[in-house]
């Protein structure tokens, strides 16, 4: 069995995920699943079907012995998945924004409600020629709408861990 235990931090961000695909109607949605599928088992429990993809193979197996009945789980990468058939996508990316991330964003349908988390601080170098460190909220922001992603709300949290 698998053990691990979420921050409290990573708690409130899958809470506020869930509300959010809620309130926006989401039917069909894709994570990067975490070792214990809580924002998934809530989705799932609402109604919603939910899609995962994990790119780390041994993360993989660990997570195909504790996947939730009715969440289907793939071994695949953000770049080679086709996300076109989702409304809701949670895209927690532990800390870069890659170059995966950037084929996404490139096929993110209009309708589609995106949340995703960068750590602060820890940039790919991918995105720190198109990032201003003093000005974080304001880059994302700016960055994002090169690909015509519409950003309705940002929000900074420092986890302990």
């Amino acid at each position: 069995m698998v053990s691990y235990k979420p921050t409290p931090h990573k708690e409130q961000i899958r809470e506020l995920v869930y509300n959010y695909f809620v309130e926006n109607k989401c039917t069909s949605t894709l994570t990067l699943p975490n070792l214990y599928f809580s924002l998934e088992s809530k989705l799932i429990e609402k109604g919603i079907k939910v899609d995962c993809i994990e790119r780390d193979l041994e993360v993989f197996k660990k997570q195909l012995e504790i996947v939730p009945k009715g969440v289907n789980l793939y071994k695949s990468t953000l770049g080679k998945f086709d996300t076109t058939s989702y409304d809701g996508l949670f895209l927690d990316l532990c800390g870069c924004f890659s170059s995966d991330l950037h084929l996404v964003l490139q096929k993110i349908v209009s309708k589609s409600s995106i949340v995703i988390t960068l750590r602060k601080g820890r940039e790919h170098k991918s995105l720190m020629k198109h990032l201003d460190i003093s000005n974080r909220q304001d880059s994302y922001i700016k960055l994002l709408k090169r690909y015509n992603v519409k950003t309705n709300y940002y929000t900074e949290y420092i986890s302990k861990v």
